[in-house]
C-alpha cells in the first residue's frame, strides 16, 4: 500500500453525466494506477462500480429539508448568491477525518477541484484540522460576477474576500489556462512561486474518434451541441451565414447547422429570422439535453464542430479536446488571443477563430473560408498528445503533491 494518501474533493464524479467530473476522475485514476492511494469524497451519487475509494456523502443542502437546506439557503440569500456545497463541505471534511484515521503514518495531501464552492470549504476545514496540505485546483476561476443575482456590493465583497482567503490558505494553487495562472500570479504576486497550470485534456484509454460520414447525407452537417446562455450567443455566427445564403455565395441545401442543447436568455437571432432559417432547412435547433451517447454520436459524424466562447478570455471548454481528438475542422466564437486560439494554432487540425468585435464583412469571409475547410478527419498534433495527455498531467500533479512533503 502507498505511504501518500491523497483526499480529492470532487462534488461532480462518475457516475453523474456531468462535464465536471472527467477532470477529477482522470486524477483519481492515474494516481492510484502510479501507486497513490487516492480517495475521492463526493456528492456524486454511487453504483460501487468505481470501489471503495469513492466515498459517496450526500448534499444535504439539496435536500429541501432539516439544517443544512437551512444554512444553504440562508447562505444563498444574504451572503453568497449562486453557491452550492456549503452544508456538504462539514460532512465531507468530516468523512476526510475518517478516512486519515484509516491510514496511520500516512503522507497525506489534500487535492479541491472546484467548482463550487463546498470543495474548497472541505479542503480549508480538513486542512486546518488535520494540519495538512492542500492542493486547490480550479476547472473554472473565481467568476466576477458569481450569479445574475449577485449585483449588491456586500455580496460581491464577500465572493472577493473567499477568493482571497483560498488563494493564501492552499499550499499550492492550480489553473487550467496559462491565462488564468497569469490573472492569479499577477493578482496575489506573494503567491505567484505556489500557482501552477495543469491543462484540461483528455484520457488516453477513451478517446474521442470520428466515425465516417454518412454517404447519403446531402448536405455538410456543422452542430455544436451543449448549453448555450446569456453571452454564449451563436447570433452573429447564424447572421453570417444567412449573408452568405441570401448573396449567393452558399446555397441553402449545402450546409445544416445544428444546435443541440437547452438556450437560455438572448442566444439566437431575432425570431424572425431563425424561423427563416429553420424553414429554409439550413438551421435545426433541438433545445433539450440530449445523453452523452447522443452527444458523442453528433459529434462524431459532423463535417465540423462549433466551440462557443465569447465571454471569456481565460477559459477553454472541455469539449474542444474532443474536438481536437475527432480531428474535423472547427469554428471558435472567442474572444482575440484567447487560450482556446493558442490551443487551436498547435493542435494540427483545421479551424478558423472569429471575434465578436469582428465587422459582418470580416465574418463572412471567415465563415466562407470555414465552409470551405476539407471534412477529413486530421490526427492531432505531437504538441497536443504531449502537453494534454491526462495520464501526463497526473505526472505534474504528483509533483506538486510530493514536493508539499
Amino acid at each position: 500500500m502507498s505511504d501518500h494518501l491523497v483526499i480529492l474533493f470532487a462534488f461532480h464524479f462518475p457516475p453523474e453525466n456531468a462535464v465536471g467530473g472527467a477532470r477529477p476522475y482522470r486524477f483519481f485514476k492515474y494516481l492510484n494506477k502510479h501507486n497513490y492511494a487516492c480517495h475521492v469524497i463526493t456528492a456524486a451519487e454511487q453504483d460501487g462500480r468505481l470501489g471503495d475509494r469513492v466515498h459517496y456523502v450526500p448534499d444535504e443542502g439539496q435536500s429541501g429539508k432539516g439544517t443544512g437546506w437551512q444554512v444553504e439557503r440562508a447562505v444563498r440569500k444574504f451572503i453568497m448568491p449562486g453557491v452550492t456545497g456549503v452544508a456538504w463541505s462539514h460532512a465531507a471534511a468530516a468523512k476526510g477525518s475518517e478516512i486519515i484515521r484509516q491510514h496511520p503514518g500516512a503522507r497525506v495531501s489534500l487535492v479541491s477541484t472546484y467548482p463550487p464552492l463546498g470543495v474548497l470549504l472541505a479542503s480549508m476545514r480538513l486542512s486546518r484540522m488535520e494540519r495538512v496540505p492542500w492542493v486547490a485546483d480550479f476547472r473554472d476561476p473565481f467568476p466576477d460576477k458569481p450569479s445574475d443575482k449577485c449585483e449588491k456590493p456586500f455580496h460581491m465583497w464577500m465572493h472577493s474576500r473567499m477568493e482571497r482567503i483560498v488563494f493564501r490558505s492552499a499550499t499550492r494553487i492550480i489553473a487550467n489556462t496559462d491565462s488564468a495562472g497569469l490573472t492569479w500570479q499577477t493578482r496575489y504576486p506573494k503567491r505567484r512561486d505556489h500557482i501552477h497550470v495543469i491543462w484540461n485534456g483528455f484520457d488516453p484509454d477513451n478517446r474521442a474518434v470520428a466515425a465516417p460520414l454518412p454517404v447519403d447525407r446531402p448536405y455538410r452537417l456543422y452542430s455544436h451541441v451543449g448549453e448555450l446562455y446569456a453571452g454564449r450567443t451563436v447570433a452573429p455566427l447564424l447572421e453570417s451565414i444567412g449573408r452568405l445564403i441570401g448573396n449567393g455565395r452558399i446555397a441553402p441545401g449545402e450546409v445544416r447547422i445544428q444546435l443541440t442543447g437547452a438556450m437560455k436568455g438572448p442566444v439566437l437571432p431575432p425570431p424572425d429570422f431563425t424561423n427563416r432559417a429553420i424553414e429554409a432547412g439550413w438551421l435545426e435547433l433541438q433545445t433539450t439535453p440530449v445523453p452523452k451517447k447522443e452527444a458523442e454520436r453528433i459529434a462524431a459524424t459532423s463535417n465540423g464542430l462549433w466551440l462557443i466562447q465569447p465571454q471569456s478570455a481565460v477559459q477553454v471548454p472541455g469539449k474542444l479536446y474532443d474536438y481536437i481528438q475527432l480531428g474535423r475542422p472547427v469554428l471558435a466564437f472567442v474572444p482575440p488571443s484567447s487560450p482556446v486560439e493558442r490551443l487551436l494554432s498547435t493542435s494540427g487540425i483545421e479551424y478558423r477563430c472569429m471575434y465578436p468585435e469582428m465587422s459582418p464583412e470580416t465574418m463572412d469571409t471567415l465563415m466562407y473560408e470555414y465552409l470551405r475547410l476539407p471534412c477529413e478527419a486530421r490526427q492531432p498534433s505531437a504538441d497536443f498528445e504531449d502537453r494534454f495527455n491526462g495520464e501526463r498531467q497526473t505526472f505534474t500533479l504528483e509533483r506538486l503533491l510530493d514536493g508539499m512533503h
